[in-house]
């Protein structure tokens, strides 16, 4: 794909074409971008899109449209993977990125004026599937205190995009070492370490929402969660690689995020979280020899 230009347009236009295969395409702007370089991927991005917009323009469809649709879609794996690529340290970029996730979070809420009017649609769909669920109670209580869910639709947002774009990134990641059997110098998913000043930020932030009753600090500790939880899943995949794990407690982990995923997903991001503030694996690495 990296050798022929053709093929790379093919695999990034055709995959992103499919909402379900979102995942992919940036998946495959990352791996090219990681391969060739930022200028490369920006061409493949520009024939692409010119390729699609084309065609949608032919049947008379919105071409704009669709080249936003496309911009939008592909460029966080774009700038991450430019990042990393540029700093080498895939640990820097995860870092960087989720530090700019919380900024873009802090920036929403001082534009948007009215979070409660722009996602009314959202809670209002929210409010009938917990009632149809029987959360009665809940429900009640959200709107007893109306700037809780507006506020945590925005935070979801935030945090959905940054997910998929740090999943695009390790899938390209991973497609560049198994394509190319290169890559092993620029880090791998296994020893993602968000670090220990990121921890005490996380933890500070909780302390001082419960203690100003603040929902935006609350909101801000949950994307540091979601990244200790990043970090939680590389820490397993490190443990299974040194043979501290074995492969059946890996399997059964993502067997219990599919059956008890709340449990589940809080019991890694937990660990994520102690094996950034206490340095888990390195003091393996200290005690028993790992590598």
């Amino acid at each position: 794909m990296v050798a022929k230009p053709q093929n790379s347009v093919l695999a990034v236009g055709v995959t992103s074409l499919v909402p379900a295969l979102q995942v992919i395409s940036g998946a495959f702007m990352s791996f090219l971008v990681l391969a060739r370089g930022a200028q490369y991927g920006i061409l493949i991005a520009g024939m692409a899109g010119a390729i699609l917009a084309f065609f949608v323009l032919i049947v008379g469809g919105p071409a704009l449209q669709v080249v936003a649709y496309l911009a939008v879609g592909w460029a966080p794996a774009y700038a991450l993977s430019a990042v990393w690529r540029q700093t080498r340290s895939l640990n820097l970029t995860l870092q960087v990125s989720v530090v700019l996730a919380i900024a873009i979070r802090l920036l929403a809420q001082v534009v948007i004026t009215d979070q409660a009017a722009l996602w009314q649609q959202v809670i209002n769909q929210i409010e009938e599937l917990w009632r149809q669920l029987g959360l009665d109670e809940q429900v009640e209580v959200l709107r007893s205190n109306p700037e809780i869910l507006p506020n945590f639709v925005t935070t979801m947002f935030v945090l959905s995009g940054w997910l998929l774009a740090v999943l695009q990134l390790v899938l390209g990641g991973l497609l560049l070492r198994q394509q190319l059997d290169s890559g092993a110098d620029i880090g791998r998913f296994r020893d993602v370490d968000f670090g220990r000043v990121l921890a005490i930020v996380m933890l500070v932030a909780l302390t001082a929402s419960i203690a100003v009753d603040s929902i935006l600090l609350q909101n801000v500790g949950l994307i540091l969660l979601a990244a200790f939880l990043v970090q939680g899943f590389a820490a397993v995949h490190w443990l299974h690689r040194r043979a501290v794990l074995p492969t059946i407690a890996v399997v059964a982990m993502y067997v219990l995020v599919l059956v008890v995923p709340e449990l589940t997903l809080m019991a890694i991001a937990v660990f994520g979280y102690l094996d950034a503030l206490f340095r888990i694996r390195r003091r393996l690495v200290r005690k028993q020899g790992l590598r």
